[in-house]
């Protein structure tokens, strides 16, 4: 019975513990919870105890691993997100190689065909050159060795040749005629007939007869 009587006091000492500490409750909650605790476990046992030690660890642990969970998950979004972040950027990276990649190319074969194009009109530039008889170099002119030689006298000189030719001329061609038969009076007749002077014949002037071997006697005219 003192166990018993023992156990009695101290539950009885325990609840108006808890009774004061539960009028103070707000401004002083440790207390509260202190007495509380140890009220209920003298009056419902260590089971109760155990449990009421789970549930209050629980509460006090709850918002720091609820904070915690929080962090996790905010960096394990951020993680995502620079993942997503990082692979956009490989990915830019890879169509920029690539695009570069197509950017060179096709700038080689444009210049490849620049310069494919460039030969071909090179080429027919050239063949235009060659065709063209305006753009050929003229070919010097062969000098005939008997005008270079008379080129270099004077002016005069080419006169006189003029002269010296007209008259060598003429010689050969009365030359012609007389070989030829060609009646010398009748040639004289006919130029004074053009000239007006007719057989005209000068008083006190005798008639003069010139005989000669290829033409014959030859009279001339009395002129009145």
């Amino acid at each position: 019975m003192d166990a018993d009587l023992k156990k009695q006091k101290e539950l009885q000492s325990a609840y108006e513990s808890y009774q004061r500490a539960s009028q103070n409750a707000d401004e002083d909650p440790d207390t509260f919870e202190q007495t509380r605790f140890r009220y209920y476990s003298l009056k419902n046992g260590d089971a109760w105890a155990a449990q009421e030690r789970k549930v209050i660890a629980d509460k006090k642990m709850g918002p720091i691993l609820e904070g915690y969970r929080r962090q996790y998950t905010d960096l394990d979004n951020q993680s995502a997100v620079q993942a997503a972040y990082t692979n956009s950027i490989a990915a830019i990276r890879d169509k920029q190689a690539l695009l570069k990649d197509s950017v060179s190319g096709n700038i080689d074969f444009l210049g490849n065909l620049l310069s494919e194009k460039l030969q071909k009109i090179g080429a027919f530039n050239r063949y235009i050159e060659l065709t063209d008889p305006t753009s050929a170099t003229p070919v010097p002119a062969v000098a005939n060795p008997i005008v270079a030689y008379f080129a270099g006298f004077p002016s005069s000189f080419t006169t006189i040749m003029d002269v010296f030719i007209a008259i060598l001329i003429l010689l050969t061609l009365f030359l012609l005629l007389r070989k030829s038969g060609i009646s010398f009076q009748g040639l004289r007749q006919s130029f004074g007939q053009g000239f007006g002077f007719g057989q005209t014949q000068v008083s006190g002037l005798p008639n003069v007869q010139i005989s000669s071997p290829g033409l014959g006697p030859m009279t001339t005219p009395k002129l009145r």
